[in-house]
């Protein structure tokens, strides 16, 4: 099940319990250092626990915390900047509002009716000690004994209570006796307040406009950087087969990247130009040279109203705050989401076409035939020396360069399907000459790309596999692909014997490499090299 969590600070001025702020599940130090700093004013707080379930639309309530204004407050501090950035201090306070919650909140029934008894036979015991004091005064007005009793009974009754419901009232956690955990089914209107309760919470701002907040001054290289491992994380957790096959899909991606951006933006201190500056440069990755943050923004607006948009930007700010604390990125909360985006492409009338890049007319070749094949690339990267301070930087820069480089050339060569796993890119043709022109002009392109870098640290191998599509395999996960690969060299690329069959009339050079053995799958298959 995926839930997703937030603390709920209340206070009662007397008028009722009234919400005061909402925490994530990070920030819950913040919660409980909110709570009490409100103490401090002599006002009744508690924290409740909402966790809401996106898989079934539920939520469930728990109360953490309710103020003792008795206690002695010690954690008068205000909030941390931001989740999981704690001093020495603060990590005292974090341990003194745990005993906090254990003696006045820990739910213990047990020790709540220990305090109820222990209470009341003190209050009868007092009562008891008041009246027989009273006795003597009251048998002097009332000598008769008859008439007396029911006097000092309700004279008891009154004592008893006077002290008895103040203490109770005090010391006994009623709340512990009843059920904590209300599972509540949500309609789809409340979906949508969720949704837009995650939006204000992380501070994403639909009207932000990109003329008047451009991209202009950047922010420093290593926050794009940043955002881009971010994206590539991205990718590779999505199971989704068409996750960048389809504009309404990228847009999907984009709205995730956008909520991961601005939660980075929020945590670094970033305004709102530097972190434009940062989502340009990822949008550059999904769309080449035609990435467009104005189109992007008016998308966005023409979705403002889209419960799962509006859920995915939230969702990508959580992924990124779990990534800022070094904490594994929740990939089936991300899947589930992206998967409920998806499911909306088949019903919606026109999805707004994002950042197109311009196609270009597609040269005629001869004798050209419907072949259905798969172009797999593969980029090996090494360093001559691994102690060089920015390695990891420079690899994936470089990673990123040639995914960009691969998906400017989809558009061109009427690709689809693109899969990446394993280091591998996969991408699917129905025309023959488009998957070899493609694999020829991605080879190129990237080892231009390796020159331009002039790096002499930097060792990349680049290969390329053509080979038919089987809808039986898993092109890029198929043992018999990596088989392939072990006879590939640098700046090869390689077919096999139908794609070679199919390339009879085009006018193409190969080379016969001969009969090679798959020893995964221990089968033999024949293999060819592009000359030209």
């Amino acid at each position: 099940m995926i839930k997703i969590t937030h603390y709920e600070v209340y206070t009662d001025h007397g008028r009722g319990w009234q919400l005061e702020d909402r925490f994530a599940i990070e920030q819950r130090q913040d919660a409980f250092n909110l709570a009490k700093e409100l103490e401090l004013d002599k006002v009744k707080v508690k924290i409740i626990k909402e966790v809401f379930d996106v898989q079934d639309n539920s939520y469930q309530e728990t109360v953490e915390y309710v103020s003792n204004l008795s206690r002695k407050n010690k954690n008068g501090g205000l909030p941390s900047s931001y989740p999981g950035i704690k001093k020495a201090d603060e990590r005292e306070e974090e341990e003194q509002v745990e005993e906090v919650v254990e003696s006045t909140g820990g739910g213990s029934i047990l020790s709540a009716l220990i305090k109820l008894v222990a209470l009341t036979l003190l209050c009868l015991a007092l009562a008891n000690v008041l009246v027989s004091l009273i006795f003597p005064v009251i048998e002097n007005f009332i000598p008769d004994e008859q008439n007396s009793r029911p006097i000092l009974f309700v004279i008891f009754f009154v004592i008893f209570l006077s002290i008895a419901v103040p203490l109770i009232l005090r010391y006994v956690p009623w709340y512990v006796f009843v059920e904590r955990r209300r599972p509540v089914a949500v309609k789809e209107k409340t979906f949508y307040d969720k949704a837009g309760e995650l939006i204000d919470f992380y501070n994403l701002n639909d009207d932000v406009d990109p003329i008047v907040t451009p991209a202009y001054p950047e922010a420093p290289l290593e926050y794009k950087q940043y955002l881009i491992t971010f994206l590539t994380d991205l990718l590779s957790n999505l199971k989704s087969p068409t996750a960048t096959s389809t504009s309404f899909s990228k847009f999907g991606i984009k709205l995730i990247v956008y909520g991961g951006c601005l939660e980075m933006a929020r945590y670094s201190g970033l305004g709102i130009t530097e972190a434009n500056s940062i989502l340009y440069d990822a949008f550059r990755i999904t769309d080449g040279d035609g990435a467009d943050l104005e189109a992007f923004y008016e998308a966005k607006r023409t979705y403002k109203d889209n419960k799962v948009a509006v859920f995915l930007t939230g969702v990508g700010a959580y992924l990124m705050a779990h990534v800022i604390k070094g904490r594994p990125m929740p990939t089936e909360l991300l899947n589930l989401s992206f998967s409920k985006w998806e499911k909306q492409n088949k019903t919606d009338e026109i999805v707004p076409v994002l950042s197109p890049v311009p196609e270009e007319p597609e040269t005629p070749v001869p004798d050209d035939v419907l072949f259905d094949a798969l172009v797999s690339i593969k980029s090996d990267l090494k360093f001559l020396d691994d102690s060089i301070p920015n390695r990891d930087e420079v690899a994936a820069q470089t990673s990123a360069e040639i995914r960009n480089i691969i998906f400017n050339l989809l558009g061109k060569y009427k690709g689809e399907d693109t899969i990446e796993a394993d280091g591998i890119t996969t991408i699917h043709f129905h025309k023959i000459s488009n998957a070899v022109r493609f694999a020829v002009e991605c080879l190129k392109d990237i080892g231009t790309y390796q020159e331009e870098t002039n790096n002499d640290n930097l060792i990349l191998r680049n290969c390329c596999a053509v080979t038919e599509d089987k809808p039986e395999n898993e092109p890029n996960l198929s043992e018999r692909l990596s088989d392939i690969f072990e006879h590939i060299y640098n700046q090869e690329i390689v077919v096999t014997k139908p794609v070679f069959e199919a390339l009879q009339e085009s006018g193409r050079h190969f080379d016969y490499l001969g009969e090679k053995t798959l020893n995964k799958l221990n089968i033999n298959v024949e293999l060819y090299k592009l000359l030209d």
